[in-house]
């Protein structure tokens, strides 16, 4: 009966009072509203930060091999090479990638090779050499644009294959050739060597001719080891 007799005065007192009714509930409504864009804008400026990072690695975690100190720190000054014992092998990274493979999405490992020459016809032509794996093009996001990339196969049977950017590709077709398919002659570390072009990429250049220095060509991260048996 309480019940009853407290929802009649509350009727009756929205009909005495409709204006301070109106105000309360349009009070309500606008809180509620506010609260919500609130919460949508936070939601849609998080994501956006969280897309940025992203793009600039914050997924990603690097590892250097290097030398420690007697005193159990990390020498950045040091120009001793490490001998083959000191590095990971393929076995160490696929034994690492198998334990931890519901944690990590990709690995990506990458060998320095410097600059060398590329033969394209009668041409030479400068070019920077990087060894790879297939795991640096999804981290790295590479965009291939006819052929396909590396792959793990390429690296653990040791196989003499390159991807080479668009503007390489160009230079071999001038000279009457498809690239896709085509070798290509590298020279460095004084050897001399023979690859398989299998893919080519986009670097988003606009450079139409070959550059010292602008251009990567992506080899299989074993290919010093090629170079040692070439």
């Amino acid at each position: 009966m309480l019940i009853i007799e407290n929802l009649f005065l509350a009727i009756a007192g929205l009909k005495t009072n409709k204006m301070r009714s109106l105000l309360t509930m349009l009070g309500i409504i606008i809180g509620i509203s506010s609260v919500i864009a609130i919460v949508s804008v936070g939601d849609s400026i998080s994501a956006s930060i969280e897309k940025d990072m992203k793009a600039m690695g914050m997924e990603n975690i690097s590892v250097d091999v290097r030398r420690k100190t007697d005193d159990n720190q990390v020498n950045f000054n040091d120009d001793e090479k490490p001998t083959a014992e000191d590095l990971l092998s393929l076995t160490d990274i696929k034994n690492f990638q198998d334990k931890f493979k519901d944690k990590i999405k990709t690995l990506s490992f990458t060998q320095d090779g410097g600059s060398g020459e590329i033969r394209i016809g009668r041409k030479t032509e400068n070019v920077y050499i990087q060894g790879t794996n297939y795991g640096y093009s999804i981290q790295k996001k590479v965009k291939v644009i006819n052929g396909r990339y590396l792959e793990n196969k390429d690296v653990e049977r040791v196989r003499k294959v390159a991807v080479i950017p668009r503007e390489m590709a160009e230079s071999i077709e001038k000279e009457g050739d498809e690239a896709l398919g085509s070798e290509i002659k590298v020279f460095v570390e004084d050897k001399l060597a023979t690859y398989l072009v299998v893919g080519i990429y986009d670097n988003g250049s606009k450079n139409k001719g070959l550059v010292a220095g602008d251009l990567r060509k992506w080899l299989p991260f074993t290919f010093r080891h090629q170079l040692r048996v070439s």
